[in-house]
């Protein structure tokens, strides 16, 4: 019986020690931990898009600083609002297909149109 307690004993420590050796070399590692030189191309190829990043170009409100986009999406929505209302106004909106599609075009092609009107 005393063997099969060492036994038991030994087993239970060579548990414990691969556990805590898993645990130091996964604890706080990134999922491509394994492989060194895949992080160092991922950050390579995250490196690329994140390039435009450096000069985006904003415009200051009051010192603060706002994208363009933001500035070229409110006069979307600006230019497809008096569209809409000129077609009440004229009672013209029955010519345009399902408002649910119409509209959120509308306020894309505006807000692209001014985008590349005044910022390219």
């Amino acid at each position: 019986m005393h063997t099969l307690l060492k036994n038991v004993d030994r087993t239970a420590v060579r548990e414990i020690d691969s556990n805590n050796e898993n645990d130091h070399r996964t604890m706080g590692a990134s999922p491509l931990g394994r492989y060194p030189g895949h992080s160092l191309g991922l950050a390579a190829i995250a490196a690329v898009p994140l390039a435009g990043c450096v000069n985006s170009p904003s415009i200051s409100v009051l010192g603060a600083y706002f994208p363009d986009w933001l500035f070229c999406i409110i006069a979307g929505v600006v230019f497809a609002i008096v569209i809409y209302l000129l077609l009440k106004r004229f009672q013209a909106g029955h010519l345009l297909g399902p408002s649910a599609v119409v509209y959120p075009t509308l306020v894309a092609f505006f807000s692209f149109a001014v985008w590349l009107m005044l910022f390219r």
